[in-house]
């Protein structure tokens, strides 16, 4: 009775939704498609049992077939798309596609964001289980060549600005590994201690301040030293300047030091190289202050590392300052270097300010 009165409901409503949709209505019982669930066949009358007095109920089969499926629920009770508004629809496209627009945008802004943000070198995480002569190899060859500029000061003796390889700063392994192949030199009976010094890789440039200091970094120089440096790069200025011409005033002027410097020049064994640098802010003087770079004009100006460059950088021939370059060339009363392998490069490096205060700052009163 219950199932009979609920399907009665279902099938009113349904014809309420034809009726609101303009359709006909199928109240014949021939227009309703089959149902592909049987319908069950009805069972005979039973009989009275000797366990129960009280009849089993007869059920009757129902005529009408509800829609048993998805395909016919969709098909009746759902709008079609004829009947959807255009103009809703074409609202809906436009929106869609500004949506995903923004989307792309915003992929691309995340994109370009994590380009800019600079990665962290790659780790090689298996390599402590390395073995320790592989590991050893990787530090000898991850050190790299450097130019070495000395420097004078008669309460510190020769040493150098130049950065320390960074095998000597990883950890202790990597600083015991490569330790024995930078040794302390161009020390001096009142100063002990010296730069440290790769002599397989690394370069001794005398720059043109060192100039006053050179007679006397050369006379302290050990036979250790003497036979064992093979790369040596000098300043333009010391071949420009070291004839006995009588107007400059350099320590390499005069007849006596100039063949001083001959003597040591001839007596390094194992010079494989020497380098004859055409420094860029020696020659471009003041003009490199366009650029925002001072020139180096006293001790109290700190530069960087010298680069070593066969063409002149591009920063100066974008400046336009480069006008003025010759090239570089070499005096003649030098032809006993021919003995070497030599090579003219450009030197260059850029010059930061440091000030250095010559009173004490005076404190400043507190106000009553």
């Amino acid at each position: 009775m219950r199932r009979g009165i609920s399907l009665f409901c279902y099938f009113r409503h349904v014809a309420r939704r034809f009726e609101d949709l303009h359709l006909p209505f199928p109240y014949r019982e021939s227009d309703w498609p089959a149902s592909p669930i049987s319908t069950p066949s009805p069972r005979p009358p039973s009989s009275f049992s000797l366990f129960s007095l009280r009849p089993q109920p007869r059920i009757l089969p129902i005529p009408i077939q509800p829609p048993r499926t998805a395909d016919l629920v969709r098909d009746t009770l759902c709008f079609p798309t004829s009947a959807v508004d255009p103009s809703q629809h074409a609202i809906s496209a436009v929106m869609s596609r500004r949506s995903a627009r923004i989307a792309e945008r915003a992929s691309l802004t995340q994109d370009l964001a994590a380009s800019l943000v600079p990665r962290p070198p790659p780790t090689f995480r298996p390599f402590p289980r390395l073995p320790l002569e592989i590991r050893q190899m990787i530090w000898n060859l991850s050190l790299e060549p450097r130019v070495i500029e000395m420097e004078y000061e008669e309460e510190q003796g020769f040493f150098t600005t130049c950065s320390l390889p960074s095998a000597l700063q990883v950890c202790q392994e990597s600083r015991s590994t490569v330790k024995k192949l930078y040794p302390e030199c161009f020390a001096s009976l009142w100063h002990r201690r010296g730069p440290l010094f790769n002599f397989s890789l690394d370069t001794l440039y005398i720059a043109h301040h060192f100039f006053e200091d050179m007679i006397l970094f050369l006379s302290v120089l050990r036979e250790k030293e003497i036979n064992s440096l093979r790369y040596l790069a000098v300043e333009a200025d010391h071949f420009e300047y070291g004839c006995s011409c009588g107007e400059c005033h350099n320590p390499l002027q005069g007849h006596d030091n100039f063949e001083r410097f001959k003597v040591v020049i001839n007596s390094l064994v194992s010079l494989e190289e020497i380098t004859i640098v055409y420094a860029l802010e020696a020659e471009l003087g003041f003009e490199t202050e366009k650029l925002g770079w001072r020139w180096y004009s006293d001790a109290t100006e700190k530069s960087s590392a010298m680069r070593l460059m066969d063409d002149v950088p591009a920063e100066i021939m974008a400046s336009g300052i480069h006008g003025s370059l010759g090239t570089p060339d070499w005096c003649d009363s030098f032809d006993f270097l021919t003995s070497c392998k030599c090579r003219h490069v450009y030197g260059w490096r850029k010059f930061r300010r440091v000030e250095i205060p010559t009173e004490a700052p005076k404190k400043k009163r507190k106000a009553n």
